[in-house]
């Protein structure tokens, strides 16, 4: 499924999908070339960052952010205060 998603988010050109190549890219932690000309994502990067971020939104189904900061907190794990939930109304 990831590879298919992959190649579909590739061959895109709108500048949403740009956006999504970028951020599955920075998920993914792998370096890219960079220079005039260079693509700006390989596809194995695309697969890679798609499983973090679907493994995300998976915990973020179970779980609010405000148990998993609890829970990077009880590990130890150095994180910034979560920012006010908004109001309702």
């Amino acid at each position: 499924m990831a590879v298919s998603l992959a190649w579909q988010l590739a061959a895109e050109a709108s500048p949403e999908a740009e956006a999504v190549r970028r951020l599955l890219v920075r998920l993914s932690r792998r370096q890219i070339k960079r220079g005039r000309g260079r693509p700006t994502f390989t596809v194995s990067s695309l697969v890679a960052g798609l499983e973090v971020f679907l493994s995300a939104l998976h915990l973020l189904s179970e779980y609010s952010p405000e148990e998993l900061h609890a829970m990077a907190l009880a590990a130890g794990l150095p994180v910034d205060p979560l920012p006010p939930r908004p109001k309702p109304g």
